[in-house]
C-alpha cells in the first residue's frame, strides 16, 4: 500500500523495505505529477519557464542533499539524476504536444 508517511500506517504490518510494487507506484505518481506540471508550464508560460524550472530543481536538490551530509559524489549524482529525469519529462511533454498537433482534425457528422 502506498503511503506518504510510511511509518504512519495504521492497522498494517510495517516492513523496513518497501515492496517492488510500492516503489513502482511511487515512481508512477511522481512521473505523472512531473508530466502534468511541465505540460501546464509549457502551455501557459513564457519561453524561459523550462530553464527556470530546471535551475530551481537543481538548487532544490542541492539544498535538500546538503543537510544529509552526502558525499560530494552522491550530491552530484542526485543532481544529475534529477536533471536527467526533468529533461526526460520535458522531452515526453514536447513529444506529446507534437503528436497532438500532427493528429488530423476529424469532422463530426450531424
Amino acid at each position: 500500500m502506498l503511503s506518504i508517511k510510511r511509518d504512519g500506517k495504521q492497522g498494517e504490518e510495517r516492513f523496513p523495505i518497501p515492496t517492488e510494487g510500492e516503489i513502482e507506484g511511487k515512481l508512477i505518481v511522481l512521473e505523472s505529477i512531473a508530466i502534468a506540471c511541465v505540460e501546464d508550464t509549457v502551455a501557459h508560460s513564457n519561453a524561459d519557464a523550462i530553464t527556470k524550472l530546471r535551475e530551481n530543481i537543481e538548487r532544490m536538490v542541492r539544498e535538500r542533499c546538503h543537510p544529509l551530509k552526502l558525499s560530494p559524489d552522491d550530491e552530484v549524482a542526485a543532481q544529475q539524476y534529477a536533471l536527467e529525469f526533468f529533461d526526460a519529462v520535458v522531452e515526453e511533454v514536447l513529444r506529446r504536444r507534437s503528436e497532438r498537433k500532427a493528429e488530423p482534425v476529424r469532422d463530426v457528422d450531424p
